[in-house]
């Protein structure tokens, strides 16, 4: 069985009920909120879809391509990391929701309590549930991944050599550091786009190569596989690109989502960029989402 263990993303394909928004939970201690938040989730009638179905955009394509890719030779699960539910199987029948490890949001757990105590709160997924792992495949982003540390910890201390992370930044002193495999924004020569789903789309590629050439499930044999082929490209100098103000950037998204059909913030950054415009990921995808919604309330 190959599992493949990433975060959830903040795009949703159905808007959660007041009761699912993590802002509305506040002024109490992490036990009674976090008892509060799983008794309103586990009793809601609005359970409806399955956690593979509620999520949208690229980065979560790219999971299900890796997936369906790995599903030609092997049994294959994916595995949810949710703020919301802990480790989920992706069959699991869930309510939307809004919560989330990353910062500086309003349904932020960072903006209440550490992420490390909120996961050990929430997450009801034990690590002897992974039956008959032939590999474990990870990508997290890093507050997912910081968040989820003891439990990735215990995995490679029940797997050892089993657990593969895959790595695109450079900060990579964790304590499992010894499990990553190890990418930069060299695929961005082979795969153009953004850092926000860099991970995802490097797992993708990975997936298609194990499979094709038959790949040896082995750290060395396959660190060594992903060197040879980011050799092939040249470390790009990044660019640093014009600052633009808010309302020079909402004109800018304005014309990418009503002329050009863009219809996602990733999509509408990279173009940002590849015309030498400089904006932080967060900044960008707060106000594309913001005048995405402000132009379709209008029609």
């Amino acid at each position: 069985m190959v599992y493949i263990i990433t975060n959830c993303t903040n795009g949703k394909k159905v808007l959660p009920n007041e009761i699912h928004l993590f802002r509305n939970y506040n002024n109490d201690t992490i036990d009674k909120i976090s008892s509060e938040w799983k008794m309103n989730l586990e009793k809601s009638e609005y359970k409806n879809l399955k956690a593979r179905d509620l999520y949208k955009g690229v980065s979560w394509k790219a999971v299900l391509d890796t997936e369906k890719e790995f599903n030609i030779k092997f049994s294959t699960l994916v595995l949810i990391a949710s703020a919301g539910y802990g480790l989920i199987d992706s069959n699991k029948i869930i309510s939307s929701y809004g919560i989330t490890f990353s910062r500086n949001q309003l349904d932020s757990v960072s903006r209440h309590f550490p992420n490390e105590m909120w996961w050990e709160k929430i997450n009801e997924y034990s690590i002897s549930k992974l039956v008959d792992a032939s590999v474990i495949l990870i990508y997290l982003s890093k507050e997912y991944l910081n968040a989820m540390n003891k439990y990735i910890e215990d995995l490679i201390d029940k797997y050892g050599d089993k657990v593969f992370i895959i790595n695109v930044s450079k900060e990579n002193n964790l304590s499992f550091s010894k499990s990553f495999l190890n990418f930069d924004t060299r695929f961005n020569k082979y795969e153009s786009g953004t850092l926000i789903n860099l991970g995802q789309r490097c797992l993708r590629w990975l997936s298609k190569e194990i499979v094709k050439n038959n790949l040896e499930l082995n750290h060395n044999v396959l660190q060594e596989h992903i060197n040879i082929f980011l050799n092939q490209y040249e470390i790009e100098v990044s660019k640093k690109g014009k600052q633009l103000s808010n309302r020079e950037l909402e004109k800018i998204i304005d014309k990418q989502i009503q002329e050009e059909q863009v219809s996602s913030a990733s999509k509408g950054l990279f173009m940002l960029r590849k015309n030498v415009y400089s904006c932080e990921q967060k900044r960008f995808h707060k106000l594309f989402n913001e005048r995405k919604k402000s132009i379709y309330n209008e029609k």
